[in-house]
């Protein structure tokens, strides 16, 4: 991460007044990327339509109310026609299975929830209200899982009614994250975070979700490691301590989240040896298929023995070898090219919002390589399209060699 122009100032440079949209756009967004963790909850039944669909209406339309006033003078976002047009053989080679129709119609929602961001988080305080509200959602699933707790046959650790141990891990490690970050990166309420974070951590260890605690983990060491300037020894002594305790309340905690995830580190439960045959499953259909097999139609190149589930519902459990898989090399090519440049773009941003949205996307990016499918990891889409939400005055203060010089520096 080396020096370079700013994608957002720093926190405490966002003063002034905030206006509705500047909040409830990005509310409209974070809720159609977190719907499907809350749509089964019990208290959520009153809902006449579906939550999901209601999100993506409200996301919609302020996208439309961003870009209709804009008229001819709108620009058109041609990396992202790119990719998406690189998709498009995926969907024209997909069989009529079931899972193959609801994958195809899922990545339309897919499609609006990373395009969302280039229209509607253009601006420092959406930005702010973009992170702010992961935490939010992070403590929500919390709150839910004291209250409305994933029931007795569903699983006997930590998660939310409805969601599973793996959507409520990352709800609850996405906001630890961005903690974290933010106590690393500045000074203010830094012992606040952490307790926070130290509170977000109990419900984390008890889902016993592996690929979100590991996302977690190498998220926050990675940004320790990568942020620039002084403090690096109070940076270091933040994440020792937060390490420590994370790794007390796996062994000391008494979860059975707990005890799964020691049980993982042990050996004595690997469980994903079935991870590794898929991805050499889907190494070996990428070979002999340049074109890909078309969207949810993995399940025709596999063998019995090899099928995670006894029906159609198979992918390769990451995201761009699925992709390769059933869309084709170009698409996964694409693919692999916008997570790159992506996170290089808001790696390479200063001040404590862009450190915390670059959290952000390296945890979904990481659990986007492990598990789910392209439509379940939607957030990590929307959250790299962050890096190229660049509001238009913002491009030309980091380009006048008169103001890029003191523009998002941490103070």
């Amino acid at each position: 991460m080396t020096s370079a122009a700013p994608l957002t100032p720093a926190f405490d440079e966002d003063r002034g007044r905030w206006s509705v949209r500047d909040v409830l756009a990005p509310t409209a967004l974070v809720t159609l990327l977190f719907a499907g963790y809350f749509k089964e909850l019990t208290a959520l039944a009153w809902l006449p339509v579906d939550l999901t669909l209601l999100a993506l209406v409200a996301t919609a339309g302020f996208v439309l109310a961003t870009v209709l006033p804009q008229g001819a003078h709108m620009r058109l976002p041609v990396g992202a026609v790119a990719l998406g047009l690189a998709f498009v053989p995926g969907v024209l080679l997909a069989s009529a299975n079931p899972y193959s129709i609801d994958k195809t119609h899922k990545l339309a929602i897919t499609v609006v929830a990373a395009l969302a961001p280039l229209y509607l988080l253009t601006t420092p305080r959406r930005q702010t209200a973009f992170v702010a509200l992961h935490v939010v959602v992070g403590a929500l699933v919390a709150i839910g899982e004291v209250l409305f707790p994933a029931g007795a046959t569903e699983t006997i650790r930590l998660a939310l009614q409805g969601a599973g141990t793996i959507a409520s891990g990352r709800a609850v490690g996405v906001a630890i994250v961005v903690l974290l970050v933010l106590a690393l990166t500045q000074r203010r309420h830094r012992a606040l975070l952490c307790l926070g974070a130290a509170v977000l951590s109990y419900f984390l260890v008890g889902s016993g979700s592996r690929g979100p605690m590991l996302a977690v983990v190498a998220t926050v060491v990675l940004v320790a490691v990568l942020v620039p300037g002084r403090g690096r020894a109070v940076r270091f002594l933040v994440l020792g301590v937060a390490l420590l305790g994370l790794t007390w309340l796996v062994l000391n905690s008494g979860l059975e989240g707990a005890n799964r995830i020691r049980g993982t580190l042990s050996g004595e439960e690997l469980g994903d040896e079935s991870r590794f045959s898929i991805w050499g499953e889907a190494v070996a259909t990428i070979r002999g298929t340049p074109q890909g097999v078309g969207w949810g139609d993995f399940w025709t190149v596999l063998l019995p023995g090899a099928r995670h589930n006894p029906d159609y519902v198979q992918y390769a459990h990451n995201a761009v070898l699925e992709t390769a898989v059933e869309a084709g090399w170009i698409a996964a090519i694409a693919l692999a090219i916008f997570i790159g440049a992506s996170l290089w773009k808001l790696g390479r941003a200063r001040g404590a919002r862009a450190f915390a949205l670059f959290g952000i996307a390296l945890f979904f990016t990481l659990n986007a390589m492990l598990s789910g499918d392209v439509n379940d990891n939607r957030n990590a889409w929307a959250a790299l399209a962050v890096a190229w939400a660049v509001a238009p005055a913002e491009r030309r203060a980091a380009a006048d060699p008169h103001t890029a010089a003191g523009v998002g520096r941490d103070r």
